[in-house]
Parts: structure tokens; sequence; C-alpha cells
């Protein structure tokens, strides 16, 4: 995918590449690897198989939901993300999620996520969240699951501002790990770092603030 491309199918060159992600995921088959160039992709994305998608820099390769859906990255199939920039439709909207896994896994790696209501939100999902940023939302990170699952966040950074929610992260699951974060709570007035509705949680080199 390149916003320089000709957005000829099926787009197996930077000269013929998609100037959409979307449209290069709706030609992509099961286990396919996509490419994404530097750009602002103004778009929401359903992923609804399983794929490796990879941007070129967290930094430069930004997924813009601004104003568009309530959930930007929509995974309906297992997959792995790495390496965007993934903006919600707006810091301050209600029931917004940058990335959203319901009923499968993915993997998420060297991401910055914010402007929504929730950075990431998992349903019945033993995702994991490797050296990502998540700023700019009111809960960072949300789980809700009532089977045995496995969620994972570690080495990453959650920021989160202007919330009157009780927690930075809601963990309500079966095995979760924390590991290796720095957690942030600003500008609210009460916070609860983490908090917990599950069992079995493995809690290590974790910093809370705020």
């Amino acid at each position: 995918v390149s916003k320089t491309g000709s957005s000829t199918p099926p787009y197996t060159s930077w000269e013929t590449a998609s100037d959409s992600i979307q449209e290069c995921i709706n030609i992509c088959s099961f286990g396919d690897t996509v490419y994404v160039a530097n750009g602002v992709y103004h778009e929401t994305l359903i992923v609804n198989k399983y794929l490796w998608l990879i941007g070129s820099s967290m930094d430069s390769t930004i997924i813009d939901g601004t104003g568009l859906d309530e959930i930007t990255v929509n995974f309906l199939a297992d997959g792995y993300i790495q390496l965007f920039s993934i903006l919600g439709m707006g810091e301050n909207t209600i029931g917004t999620t940058c990335i959203e896994s319901d009923l499968v896994n993915c993997f998420i790696k060297l991401c910055k996520i914010l402007n929504a209501d929730n950075g990431i939100g998992l349903v019945m999902s033993s995702t994991e969240v490797n050296q990502c940023m998540i700023s700019k939302v009111r809960t960072g990170y949300v789980t809700y699951n009532i089977e045995p699952i496995s969620p994972i966040i570690k080495n990453s950074i959650i920021s989160v501002h202007n919330s009157d929610r009780y927690a930075i992260i809601i963990g309500d699951g079966k095995n979760t790990t924390l590991n290796n974060n720095v957690f942030g709570h600003f500008n609210s007035s009460k916070a609860i770092g983490v908090l917990f509705g599950s069992t079995n949680n493995t809690i290590k080199n974790n910093n809370v603030s705020g």
C-alpha cells in the first residue's frame, strides 16, 4: 500500500500499490502480509482474515480514523499489526476504540494508539501488546472475558488523559500478564492504576503514577 502507487490490483509492487489499506485487505488471501508505506490513510479497517499488517514507521505510517467509525481497526480474525500510528474517531468521543479484537487473538507491536475513548478493547481475546504507546484516551486497555484467556501487555507506555474512569487498564479475564510497563493517569479526580476482575495474574516491573 502506498499513496504514490497506481492502485492496480493485485498490488504486488510499490509502483502498482493500492492507495487504500482496506482495498488491499479486501483482495488478500488468508496468511498474506500487507506492507504499508509512510503516509496518512484516512480510513477505518475491518480485518476479516488472518493477515500481517506492517507499516514503515510508528510515527509516519498513520491510520487516521478521525471523524469516521467507532472502531478504527477491527480484527474479526486472528492477526498481526506493527509499526503504525492508529488514531481513533477523536480524543473526547464516547464509545470509540482504536483497535478492537472480538473473539479472536492478535499481536500488536510498536504502535502508537491515540485519540479515542478506549485505546485497545478486547472481548474474549488473548491478544499480546508489546512496545506500544497508548495516549489521549480515557481507558488505555480494556478486556471483557468470561473464558480462560491470557492477554499480555509488556514493554509499553499507557498515558490516560482527562478521564473520569476508575482505571487505566481493566483486566477482566483469567490470566492477565503485565510486564515492564509504565502507566500514567493525568487530570483525573479519581484514578486507579490497574483494576482487575481476573485471577492468576502475573504483574512484574511496572511503574504506575498519577
